[in-house]
């Protein structure tokens, strides 16, 4: 699996350049006590380096392709994300007004059903294969994580003392962290089914990006006063936000650094058997 990531001199590139990035936020992040507008702007632009991944592979796919429609989705849900997340940096810093909640929040929220569509639809595409020794693992994995999720987003993200709003917004990020669980075990099966082929790292990878940020957004719904307030070790969460980012940039890459490469060898290919032999 491993030679998957040196195939071409694209993918050693970006594997590279992701690595990198996450090594210099990690250095940022864990030299701060408090939140910060540089450490924040780099966190920032991780989801707009998402954004562009999603943008530079539907390049190659186009929007007439069904997988190609996938990545509008996943992509325009990431530039609502992105967008989302100025919006907080800017209240936070400039206009110092107090960023949860906000409008922020809308697209933050606005968002969720279009990773929804988008994997749904890449499930239709990919043709998923339940089979009995697999169905088992990943209804308890599913169960248990959505478990979690709807106890600590969900229930205990309710808060008496706090206006209608915030718990509102709250419970909305519970519910589309749920949705994502559940179709994550659908993508989850996906990438099981792609492991001979090279789109099992690529999803892997978005998988775990999605994972990585339902994370955090569960130690937000529980340290979120004290992150609002942006001083101590709860500030690190950015880390795994940022994490998140990265991974579903780095997948959405990886998907179209494998479509050139296939296109590559079928050109060459054709080149072969146009020669004339001598």
């Amino acid at each position: 699996m491993l030679d998957f990531f040196w195939t071409s001199r694209e993918k050693k590139f970006a594997t590279g350049f992701f690595a990198a990035y996450l090594i210099f936020f990690l250095i940022i992040i864990l030299a701060s006590d408090t939140k910060n507008i540089f450490s924040d702007t780099i966190y920032v632009f991780s989801a707009f380096i998402a954004f562009l991944s999603g943008i530079y592979t539907l390049y190659f796919y186009g929007i007439n392709n069904p997988r190609g429609r996938v990545l509008l989705y996943i992509s325009s849900g990431l530039l609502l994300w992105f967008i989302a997340e100025s919006i907080w940096v800017f209240l936070d810093f400039f206009s110092f007004e107090k960023p949860y909640p906000s409008i922020a929040d809308a697209f933050f929220i606005l968002a969720y059903p279009l990773f929804f569509i988008g994997l749904i639809k890449e499930a239709r595409i990919g043709k998923i294969n339940w089979k009995s020794n697999r169905l088992i693992p990943l209804i308890s994995t599913a169960s248990v994580l959505g478990l979690i999720v709807f106890y600590f987003g969900i229930y205990a993200a309710y808060d008496p003392a706090a206006d209608a709003l915030s718990n509102l917004f709250s419970i909305f990020y519970g519910i589309g962290d749920l949705f994502l669980i559940l179709v994550g075990v659908i993508i989850l099966s996906l990438a099981m089914d792609y492991k001979k082929g090279k789109l099992f790292v690529p999803w892997l990878s978005i998988m775990l990006g999605f994972l990585s940020i339902l994370v955090a957004d569960i130690f937000f719904s529980i340290y979120e006063e004290s992150y609002i307030e942006g001083v101590g070790s709860i500030i690190k969460i950015d880390l795994l936000w940022t994490l998140g980012y990265l991974l579903i940039g780095y997948g959405l890459t990886l998907i179209g650094l494998s479509l050139k490469e296939m296109r590559n060898k079928l050109i060459e290919n054709i080149k072969k058997r146009k020669r004339p032999t001598k």
